[in-house]
Formats: structure tokens, C-alpha cells, sequence
């Protein structure tokens, strides 16, 4: 199994889970733990990225597992940048 494609699996709970213990709207600090956490995810997808290119694994279905955890980035109101 590709490496990417278990840190989207993460990335979509960890969030799901992060909306769900939450009030809204969010306050500074909430805003901040929020935002550590998506640059933590797009440390480890850019690394999980290099990884499977370098291994040759296959996609996963990582596409549809991206589209999931931008979904919800945006129901969050925060931006995530993906590896090319």
C-alpha cells in the first residue's frame, strides 16, 4: 500500500475528529492548533509524495482520498497545499 495514500486516511480523521470536539466560530487559539496541524499534514504528505515516487508505488486511489480531506479543509475555512 502507498505511503500517501494512509496519510490522507489520517489527515481525513484526524481532522473529522478535530471538527467534531469544536465550537464555532473558532477562536484564535483553535485557528492556531488548526493551522499546526495542516502544515504537520502537508509536511507528511509532501514526504509520504517523495517516498512512494521513489519506491514506485502505486496511487491508492490517493485522488479521491485528496478530494475527500480538501472537502473538508474547506468546511474548516483552511487552506492545504498538496505535493505535485
Amino acid at each position: 500500500m502507498c505511503a500517501v495514500s494512509m496519510v490522507y486516511d489520517y489527515g481525513r480523521r484526524d481532522l473529522s475528529d478535530w471538527q467534531r470536539g469544536v465550537s464555532y466560530p473558532l477562536t484564535d487559539p483553535a485557528r492556531l492548533e488548526l493551522e499546526k496541524r495542516v502544515k504537520a499534514l502537508e509536511y507528511l504528505l509532501a514526504a509520504t509524495k517523495k517516498y512512494d515516487d521513489a519506491t514506485g508505488q502505486p496511487d491508492c486511489g490517493a485522488a479521491a482520498k485528496k478530494a475527500e480531506l480538501q472537502k473538508l479543509a474547506e468546511q474548516l475555512g483552511v487552506k492545504i497545499a498538496f505535493p505535485e
